[in-house]
């Protein structure tokens, strides 16, 4: 997570010092504007239309420096945040794979306390190998993840691993996750049950293991995620939860062997189903997505 904390912060100072040299070529271009009308004056001792023709070609390039400069955002191209994005779900992944050496198998959905009520989410476990074992040690893991204490501690934390480049630059939430398991049965996140790999006998290569799911409305801590009995097997569906994301033309995944990939909107909802299961039996054609 600290590399990708300091790619943001790089791309942020990036795109700022960009603005600003626009805008400082802005400033240049009225100071040459007004210089030029000066001289005029000084030499006429009035403006002249003729000499202001003469000079038409500076005069416009100046006045189109500084609209540029002044009127247009700082520079955000999607293609940056789709590799920010792509960036964000290799480092869960390899954080997902340490879990899973560590621990046997991927962590569960959530954490549930001694009556099976959700305290918070898989997420909160992945800080200590997300290089946030700080934050980890001071969440008090007996308590849900919206309790006073936790809540202020969150509050005072930001972990940006877990939002898209893309959904930070249009307002949404920074606390907001876009990187959710789909979980229910059959699905490489059952629930409050722990999956290993060998459960997976589809295929690690066949399987998903995270998916993106902009404007979620998930907390990074809550024990919220993609439901399989409610999604919608169409990638970017505007009308029910499902795979989607703010990037043009799909949304980004990642497979069970660790392997990040772009399932275009075009790609067949069985396919995508098929794709949910860690031991359905189906046939996945790898040229469908």
């Amino acid at each position: 997570m600290q590399n990708a904390n300091l790619a943001s912060v790089a791309y942020d100072v990036w795109s700022f010092a960009s603005w600003l040299c626009v805008a400082a070529l802005g400033v240049c271009a009225v100071v040459l504007i007004l210089r030029v009308c000066l001289r005029l004056w000084r030499r006429r001792g009035r403006f002249s239309v003729r000499g202001l023709v003469e000079l038409w070609p500076i005069l416009l390039c100046g006045a189109f420096m500084a609209v540029a400069a002044f009127y247009s955002p700082s520079p955000r191209p999607k293609r940056n945040a789709r590799g920010k994005c792509m960036s964000h779900m290799h480092a869960i992944a390899r954080a997902l794979e340490a879990y899973h050496s560590v621990n046997g198998s991927y962590p569960p959905a959530y954490v549930a306390d001694k009556d099976g009520r959700p305290l918070y989410s898989w997420r909160v476990l992945l800080l200590p190998y997300l290089d946030r074992a700080d934050l980890y040690s001071e969440f008090h893991r007996d308590e849900p993840w919206d309790s006073p204490h936790n809540r202020a501690l969150l509050n005072r934390e930001r972990i940006s691993t877990f939002v898209c480049l893309s959904e930070w630059y249009s307002g949404e939430a920074p606390e907001n996750a876009s990187y959710v398991r789909i979980v229910g049965p059959g699905t490489a996140c059952a629930g409050r049950k722990p999956v290993r790999k060998d459960d997976i006998t589809d295929g690690l290569g066949s399987t998903l293991l995270l998916v993106e799911m902009s404007d979620s409305g998930i907390h990074w801590a809550e024990p919220r995620d993609l439901d399989v009995s409610e999604m919608s097997y169409c990638i970017n569906n505007s009308d029910h939860p499902c795979i989607r994301s703010r990037h043009d033309r799909g949304a980004m995944v990642v497979f069970c062997d660790g392997r990040v990939e772009f399932l275009k909107n075009e790609t067949a909802p069985d396919t995508v189903e098929a794709l949910t299961t860690v031991a359905g039996g189906e046939k996945v054609d790898k040229d469908g997505y």
